[in-house]
């Protein structure tokens, strides 16, 4: 027997122990073969159970052969559920056209993007099995906390899924609270808080000025010079338990094109934001393309940016953005929705209250018998495309933060404490 590096054979050849060395040769070499992949998430320990009633799915991205793909990693606080380790493919590439970016004006037909959205989703078909099982009717159905670290806009709310209970396909984020996060230096997950009672501080541009309403039942604090707004946002005096803004906003290449109405990315970058660092608020960005993020590689850093990314860095305990050009009318019926049911009293976990929003909007379509684009006498069908786009914008809202968040405002009349 010739003797291997690491396992050395004693002076007088093989002895009683010589089946123990083979084993830990052929384990040795099995490991070194394969290679162990981090799950379920990076620096949380796997026998450390996820908090009760949270699903986490984890998506890296992750180069197949000449292309860039995506693994993605499943795991459900209930041990009923086997975790998911879903390896790079051929078949998953990064898709660059499936995203809500692409549902503006100019861009892809509604009907047909989520069209792409169902085939797109077809091919993943053991995350579909995967999160079937979370349906199984055996086990409370727990709520959906996504952590994409692609940057690639990937609809996952608006993933096809059949559940046990229906013999045809739903949209995920009707089925489930779905929320999203991103790393925030230690924090691998969000941790679920009890809310404080506070005010709401916020921005509204002239052209959104029918949002104002939705906040009457509330002490709000809300401006219309930027430079206000910020000054507010220094002082930390009394308790925010939301920050809301309402504007228009630009998505680019570079940071510079990444805006808030006037304000840029790195402007705001450089504010110190007190009241959002000590009082830990939500933030509604309420701002078209404010959910999409920035591979900042072109000043040096591998980073993803984005104004998720940034007030989340800063203290914010959830933010609310937009993941492409969303409709005014919806931007506008979401916010009244939201403070109308934070007035009726505690407010509902936030993943929850986007469930039933994003149920009451898919209930317009039929997933099975989308409209066409046009008749037999190629006449648009306008009528049908408004419904499907109604409902892309509904998905568009993505929520970052725990699932379990809910919002805790002072009412009129009252005020905010430290």
């Amino acid at each position: 027997m010739t003797p291997r590096p690491g396992f050395p054979e004693p002076p007088g050849g093989p002895g009683p122990f010589d089946r123990v060395r083979r084993t830990a040769r052929r384990t040795a070499a099995r490991a070194a073969a394969h290679p162990r992949v981090a799950l379920p998430l990076a620096r949380i320990p796997l026998g450390r159970r996820l908090p009760e009633g949270l699903a986490v799915l984890r998506v890296a991205a992750e180069r197949f052969e000449d292309g860039e793909s995506y693994r993605i990693l499943g795991h459900c606080w209930c041990a009923a559920h086997r975790p998911l380790n879903l390896g790079p493919s051929a078949d998953r590439l990064a898709a660059p056209e499936v995203t809500l970016a692409k549902a503006r004006a100019g861009g892809e037909p509604p009907s047909e993007l989520l069209r792409a959205i169902g085939g797109w989703s077809e091919r993943h078909p053991e995350l579909l099995a995967w999160l079937r099982g979370l349906h199984d009717g055996r086990h409370p159905v727990p709520a959906l906390l996504v952590r994409d670290e692609t940057g690639g806009d990937m609809p996952w709310e608006l993933l096809w899924v059949t559940p046990p209970s229906r013999e045809t396909p739903a949209l995920l984020g009707a089925l489930m609270p779905v929320s999203r996060w991103i790393v925030r230096g230690p924090e691998t997950l969000p941790v679920r808080r009890d809310p404080v009672p506070g005010r709401v501080v916020g921005y509204v541009h002239d052209a959104m000025a029918d949002d104002v309403g939705a906040f009457e039942a509330f002490a709000p604090r809300l401006h219309r010079r930027m430079r206000d707004f910020l000054t507010d946002l220094e002082d930390a005096a009394a308790h925010t338990d939301l920050v809301y803004m309402a504007c228009h906003g630009h998505h680019g290449d570079r940071l510079s094109g990444l805006r808030l109405g006037t304000l840029t990315w790195q402007e705001l970058d450089r504010r110190p934001l007190a009241a959002v660092e000590k009082h830990r608020p939500v933030v509604f960005l309420n701002v078209c393309e404010t959910g999409r993020f920035l591979d900042n590689r072109g000043q040096g850093e591998r980073r993803l940016r984005g104004f998720a990314e940034l007030f989340l860095r800063k203290g914010a305990d959830g933010c609310i953005v937009a993941a492409g050009a969303v409709g005014d009318r919806e931007a506008r019926v979401l916010v009244h929705a939201l403070m109308a049911d934070t007035a009726r009293g505690p407010g509902r976990p936030l993943g929850g209250f986007l469930q039933d929003f994003r149920a009451r909007a898919a209930e317009r379509i039929d997933l099975d018998d989308l409209p066409f684009l046009a008749d037999e006498d190629d006449d648009s069908d306008i009528e049908g495309q408004s419904r499907v786009r109604s409902v892309l914008y509904a998905f568009m809202f993505h929520y970052y933060g725990h699932p379990d968040r809910a919002l805790a405002l002072t009412a009129t009349g009252r005020e905010a404490t430290a």
